[in-house]
C-alpha cells in the first residue's frame, strides 16, 4: 500500500530596518516531495527541498518555517481527511536540529536546503496527505 505524500510551502516576506541597506528576495522555492509513503517500510521517508534567496549588498536574515496545519513545531502533520501523518522539516542532513527559525547572514545568492523526514511505522490510511507550512523571510 503506497500513500501520496507532499509539502506545499508558501512565502512571505517581511522587512524590518536590520538590512544594512540590503535588498533581498526569494527567487524559488523547490517543494519538500516524499513521494509515496509505505507504512510497512521500515526506514524514515526522506526528501529534501531548496529556498534560493537573492540579497543585493549584506543582510542578516530570519528564515522561519511555521508549523502547518498541526500548530505544532515539534511534531508536524500532514492531513488526507481525518487521518494524520507525522512529519518534520529540519536544518541539518542529519535531520537533527528542527526548522523553526534559521538567523544568517546572506551576501549575493545563497540555497538553504529544507530537509524533511516522515518517521517509519505509522498505521495511516492510504490517501494524499499534505501540509501548507509558511515560509517567512524577515530582514
Amino acid at each position: 500500500m503506497q500513500i501520496k505524500s507532499m509539502l506545499m510551502i508558501s512565502l512571505l516576506f517581511i522587512m524590518s530596518q536590520a538590512c544594512y541597506g540590503a535588498a533581498c528576495d526569494i527567487r524559488n522555492t523547490l517543494v519538500v516531495d516524499f513521494a509515496s509513503y509505505n507504512p510497512f517500510a521500515t526506514q524514515d521517508n526522506d526528501s529534501a527541498g531548496d529556498i534560493k534567496i537573492n540579497c543585493i549588498g549584506i543582510a542578516l536574515l530570519t528564515i522561519e518555517i511555521s508549523a502547518g496545519a498541526s500548530g505544532q513545531i515539534n511534531q508536524r502533520k500532514m492531513f488526507s481527511n481525518n487521518e494524520a501523518l507525522n512529519y518534520n522539516l529540519y536544518s541539518n542532513a542529519g535531520r537533527t536540529t528542527i526548522w523553526n527559525t534559521l538567523r544568517t547572514l546572506v551576501i549575493g545568492n545563497r540555497i538553504f536546503t529544507i530537509y524533511g523526514r516522515i518517521p517509519a511505522g505509522q498505521d495511516v490510511r492510504p490517501g494524499v496527505y499534505t501540509d501548507n507550512p509558511t515560509v517567512t523571510l524577515y530582514f
